[in-house]
């Protein structure tokens, strides 16, 4: 997967404010593709080769190169294998190398070769290896560091040579790990794990650390934006709808007033490196009375607590000012990196901090209560990932490209794909602080329907409904989406196959803290199934195991196919074993 982002620069005002400043020109390439490498020298159309130019098409001449891989070495520890080189017209710029036996590494860097102790590097261990190349007239220099998944790590002194070239693009080639044999270099025999490339074509101060801390946090993309208008004809219902992919929340009573007794909880979601970006709007309707904590974040066994007072937030021990009684963009972002994870929490376009916070989680929860004064809440919105940059007019922007947070007098506008536009007599703010007023007004659909801008009436049915004489029939329990009564998904599945799941969950997985622990529920009876005697069954499903507490050896049966009390395609002796 090929992304590119820009990357931001941080510039401290004072201890409670951050201005973001884009650096444009900064591109990154990221993979985190698995590539096993083998232990020998392959031809030449069969190495690892990647070219700069295909990489980063609008950058010609690189001021600065950083590379970050996560690297897990095998192979024979009396042989001296390659992690990574840079080559300019087949001649070498720069290769790290390794020996396990000798305890070394070698930065061999414009014909010249360095030694270094190796503190870090073991077999079969994953480490992250960073190098760091920069250029000025009639120089370049080279930087490495190692990090080893233990937290340990070691920043070995920058070497600085004379160089009379630029580094072109259209002449630069990467090789990770499996040279062509015309680079005459010792082979890999390792897997590369992640492999993140920064570039810029003008110098910069941000520091190595910094690029580094960049390269390894995720590109973010929206999951979930939940809006409490489709709320007013579906009571009791928070839905959000990214794309074709829809979620429901449903409690009793709820609305977009959270008070005592009417709290709103969203579904577990997934963690992936630690890392997540949530955004919303909310307004406390009284003065606060006292210090209380309104928002919490769940993880797998811990929890995190974020306190209002009568005009301060708290993150962790820092406090931002802020207007209870006025509509707040509030965004918390949870990063990690080589520098350690940190929890970020900005409000509005004017205030920002930032704890440290290096606890790991597979999974997260955001809660919204009160147990004294009510506060309107609107425009939740979660994001995958930590990146955040900036444009002209929006203060943060994820990558892909919808904005979270927009300049001073700018309205982020959610009728046009969430970018901002200018404040005026016609784009006004008069409901939500920030937000630009639909004009024109949204239709409100009827009971489950949402807005479809594309049809005649619009509006559409929610996903698991079909229309029928204006009004919207939730389809048969095995069905996720249909046409009609006797349609089953057929539009879905090219194959016509029935897309049968569990009644009430969806069918993207859910974990087992969302279960109910009514095991029945989770059986699917043959009527449900609808299958004929001389019907052919497909059966998949995928599972991550997160944590558990098992006795050694000990067995699990997860799934299983049944007829007439008789198991099928399963074996007692060959059960599915967590050790």
């Amino acid at each position: 997967m090929k992304t590119k982002i820009f990357i931001l620069i941080f510039s401290m005002l004072n201890k409670a404010i951050l201005s973001y400043q884009p650096n444009q020109d900064f591109q990154i390439y990221q993979s985190t593709q698995d590539t096993f490498l083998p232990c020998q020298q392959l031809p030449n159309n069969q190495s690892k080769i990647l070219s700069f130019q295909q990489l980063f098409p609008n950058i010609n001449i690189a001021s600065r190169i950083v590379l970050s891989v996560k690297y897990i070495p095998y192979g024979n520890i009396l042989k001296e294998y390659t992690i990574i080189s840079i080559h300019q017209l087949n001649n070498l710029i720069v290769s790290i190398s390794y020996n396990l036996l000798q305890n070394k590494i070698f930065l061999s860097f414009n014909g010249q070769t360095q030694e270094y102790l190796n503190p870090i590097i073991s077999y079969s261990k994953q480490v992250q290896i960073n190098l760091d190349i920069q250029t000025e007239p009639g120089w370049i220099k080279a930087q490495i560091a190692i990090q080893s998944t233990g937290g340990n790590s070691q920043t070995y002194p920058q070497i600085i040579q004379s160089y009379n070239q630029q580094l072109s693009l259209s002449q630069l080639e990467l090789n990770y790990g499996n040279p062509s044999q015309r680079f005459n270099l010792n082979p890999s025999c390792s897997i590369f794990q992640n492999l993140s490339i920064g570039i810029s074509n003008s110098p910069t101060s941000l520091t190595f650390d910094e690029v580094v801390d960049y390269l390894n946090s995720n590109t973010n993309q929206i999951s979930q934006s939940y809006d409490f208008f489709y709320t007013q004809n579906n009571p009791g219902e928070l839905i959000s709808e990214i794309g074709t992919f829809q979620q429901v929340l449903s409690k009793p009573f709820l609305n977009s007033v959270i008070s005592t007794g009417n709290s709103l909880e969203t579904i577990y979601f997934d963690l992936p490196d630690n890392q997540f970006t949530i955004s919303f709007f909310l307004k406390f309707l009284q003065p606060l009375p006292s210090t209380q904590s309104y928002i919490c974040i769940n993880f797998d066994f811990t929890s995190f607590w974020i306190y209002f007072r009568s005009n301060q937030i708290f993150i962790g021990s820092k406090l931002l000012a802020y207007n209870p009684l006025v509509w707040n963009n509030i965004i918390i972002a949870k990063s990690k990196s080589i520098l350690g994870g940190t929890l970020r929490l900005f409000i509005n376009d004017s205030q920002y901090d930032e704890i440290p916070y290096n606890s790991n989680h597979y999974r997260f929860q955001i809660m919204f209560f009160s147990n004294d004064v009510q506060y309107e809440l609107n425009h939740i919105r979660i994001y995958s990932g930590s990146i955040l940059y900036q444009t002209n007019n929006c203060f943060l922007q994820s990558s892909d490209g919808l904005c979270l947070i927009c300049m001073s007098n700018y309205l982020l506008d959610f009728q046009n794909n969430m970018q901002c536009i200018p404040k005026n007599m016609v784009n006004t703010d008069n409901y939500i602080r920030g937000v630009k007023d639909w004009n024109p007004p949204r239709k409100l659909c009827p009971k489950n329907m949402i807005n479809d801008y594309t049809s005649s009436s619009g509006c559409k049915c929610l996903i698991g409904y079909y229309l029928e004489g204006g009004n919207c029939i939730q389809c048969p329990s095995y069905c996720r989406n249909c046409n009609s009564l006797s349609d089953c998904s057929s539009e879905r599945d090219s194959l016509e196959r029935s897309n049968i799941r569990i009644p009430n969950y969806s069918d993207y997985g859910s974990l087992c803290s969302n279960m109910d622990p009514d095991i029945n529920k989770y059986i699917l009876p043959s009527s449900q199934l609808n299958l004929k005697a001389t019907d052919s069954i497909f059966f998949s499903f995928s599972i991550q195991v997160q944590s558990f507490l098992l006795l050694p050896l000990q067995e699990i049966r997860i799934a299983y196919i049944q007829e007439s009390l008789k198991l099928l395609f399963y074996d007692e002796n060959k059960a599915v074993q967590l050790l």
